[in-house]
Order: structure tokens, then C-alpha cells, then sequence
């Protein structure tokens, strides 16, 4: 899911909801973008079957509204 439109004032929430329902995979050096803007993952990072991995604007702020915190953050 991408969480377009948080609930916080400016947007600081804005997150995107990865699921993976397949095998595990290694994801370190792929690349989330907007084509103006890009989020890299770590190396050796392994994305676990049937699990998800939320990467929020505002880890803080993302926190506020759902209580949980993110797996990763991005900055732009």
C-alpha cells in the first residue's frame, strides 16, 4: 500500500507498504523512486516470506499515527 495521504498536517507520515507473498529475497541495493527522488535499501537486507517492510517520510511522525514504528525511513 502507499499511504498518500497520512493523517498528520504536512504530510510527515507518508509511508509505502511493501508485502512480500513469495520466498524470501535479498532487496540490499534495490531502489524505490519517483524518478525525481530515490530510496535505496541497505545491503544484505532479506525481505522474509510472508512479511512486510514499511518505509515511512517521518519514522517519528509515522509513529504518531500508527503506533508502530517503520522498518526504514526515507529522506528527500
Amino acid at each position: 500500500w502507499v499511504y498518500y495521504d497520512p493523517w498528520l498536517t504536512g504530510e510527515e507520515d507518508e509511508a509505502i507498504c511493501l508485502i512480500n507473498q513469495g520466498d524470501s529475497v535479498e532487496i540490499g541495493g534495490w531502489a524505490l523512486s519517483d524518478f525525481d527522488n530515490s530510496y535505496i535499501f541497505p545491503w544484505e537486507i532479506i525481505f522474509e516470506s510472508d512479511s512486510k517492510l514499511v518505509i515511512a517520510r517521518n519514522a517519528t511522525a509515522f509513529y504518531k499515527s500508527h503506533n508502530y514504528w517503520p522498518d526504514f525511513k526515507f529522506s528527500f
